[in-house]
């Protein structure tokens, strides 16, 4: 029914050679716009035994059933927000509604799981671990954009790649679609990003560490009058059709959408009847102009979307890159949209579509932009310390023994006396002095 992109059929390749293979569970990565659902229902279709499709949010639900059922097969929803609790050949449910029938889907013999949005919830030790647990699962196929974990440590908040992080269900990625190839085969609408110039300094961060404090972005927002930049722009903007404004106050919001003409608010405070009316009103033209807290920032699917004025600061690259992520659907009218900044997260993040992912045949998957890590690899950062570490150690000056007073380093001595310097290291050399202690370890890190 559906014609894969070029992409799309690697992926599914991919994806095929991992449920054939082993037990375990892999993430799949795919772009902003790159067809998740059309995957999760072609997975759906070749592995053609009792399957769960989990999903965090109903509004994300409804749309993989929708593209699987679209094939002409037969699905059922397993959601008590979508009032539906039916099992089926394949079941599409929500997270919080099935942890408690572990029972029943084990009489359905399920024994694969599609994760969608995983990094939601990938841990082991959270519910959906613990269901996947116990109902002895052996594959689950993870789906996101954006595998990666934000989390605090002694030292800060870390950027790690999911599969890389403690506790995590994934321990590795069977595939990676990248960002710069949607653009290249053109199924990204090309980003034109402009910035105004904002003083971050104020922003806090929380005490989780891994976003900042609603004190301190209040402040960000008056200090630089950001008010007056998104009416400017909605104002200039005339010819938009569709603007998406991203800020992280409700009150803030409300204030704003009374300011701006045919300008509708949307956040969780709403009831669901007016926040359907709302996102529709948008969809249609009714309100040009949508203020959005936290609502239309994963899986708000609207090609037509031209503009998107991001007033949100943020520690999360994954907010970042799914918030720009809403505008880059293809269009036949949008030949270009248009992002402006005005939180200093593309200076911090820089442009979605320039966001790499990186394998090392040692040391794993890790996520850059241009000349930027963006996520800690342990592995890399401890062979970087090693590197320092021998790198200090090789013009290290011998003070000791028959180079005492030869002024030679230990690079020297190995291409000399190599057995020595292997006899300070590993040997039954005995140091107590601290400079005799000094030169033990400092040869020992050469030699490693």
């Amino acid at each position: 029914m559906y014609e894969l992109r070029p992409y799309q059929k690697i992926a599914m390749d991919n994806i095929k050679k991992f449920i054939d293979g082993p037990e375990g569970a892999s993430i799949v990565v795919l772009p902003t716009g790159a067809g998740k659902s059309l995957c999760i229902a072609e997975t759906a279709i070749y592995i053609d035994s009792p399957l769960i499709v989990l999903q965090y949010s109903k509004e994300i639900l409804k749309q993989n059933y929708e593209k699987y059922i679209s094939y002409g097969f037969k699905a059922e929803i397993f959601s008590a927000s979508l009032k539906s609790r039916k099992i089926g050949r394949v079941t599409f449910a929500t997270i919080g509604s099935i942890v408690n029938n572990v029972e029943d889907f084990k009489m359905m013999g399920v024994k694969h799981i599609c994760l969608d949005e995983c990094d939601f919830a990938a841990k082991t030790s959270n519910q959906i671990g613990q269901f996947i647990k116990a109902l002895k699962v052996k594959k689950v196929i993870g789906f996101t954009a954006t595998p990666l974990n934000l989390s605090n440590t002694m030292a800060g908040s870390t950027l790690k790649m999911l599969n890389e992080t403690r506790g995590s269900i994934f321990k590795n990625i069977c595939h990676i679609t990248q960002c710069h190839q949607m653009v290249i085969e053109k199924f990204w609408t090309p980003i034109d990003y402009r910035s105004v110039n904002v003083n971050t300094s104020m922003l806090k961060l929380n005490t989780t560490q891994n976003d900042y404090t609603q004190e301190s972005l209040n402040e960000y927002l008056e200090q630089n009058n950001i008010s007056k930049h998104i009416y400017h722009y909605c104002e200039k903007l005339e010819k938009a059709k569709h603007i998406l404004v991203f800020v992280d106050s409700i009150n803030y919001a409300e204030e704003m959408a009374a300011k701006i003409p045919n300008a509708a608010c949307i956040h969780s405070k709403l009831s669901i009847s007016e926040r359907d009316e709302k996102i529709a009103g948008f969809r249609s033209g009714k309100y040009r102009v949508a203020i959005n807290v936290g609502i239309l920032a994963v899986g708000f699917d609207f090609p037509k979307l031209q503009v998107i004025i991001h007033a949100r600061p943020t520690n999360s690259l994954r907010i970042w890159y799914q918030t720009i992520g809403r505008i880059v659907r293809i269009h036949p009218d949008k030949p270009i949209c248009l992002v402006v900044d005005l939180s200093g997260n593309l200076a911090k993040f820089g442009k979605i579509e320039e966001l790499k992912f990186v394998h090392h045949p040692e040391f794993g998957w890790y996520l850059r932009n241009k000349d930027r890590n963006l996520t800690t690899n342990p592995r890399i950062e401890a062979y970087k310390t090693t590197k320092r570490l021998a790198s200090s150690a090789k013009d290290y000056i011998v003070m000791f023994g028959k180079y005492k007073d030869k002024k030679k380093t230990i690079a020297d001595i190995y291409n000399e006396d190599k057995r020595y310097l292997e006899w300070i290291a590993f040997g039954e050399f005995s140091p107590f002095t601290p400079d005799a202690i000094k030169l033990k370890e400092m040869a020992q890190v050469y030699l490693k």
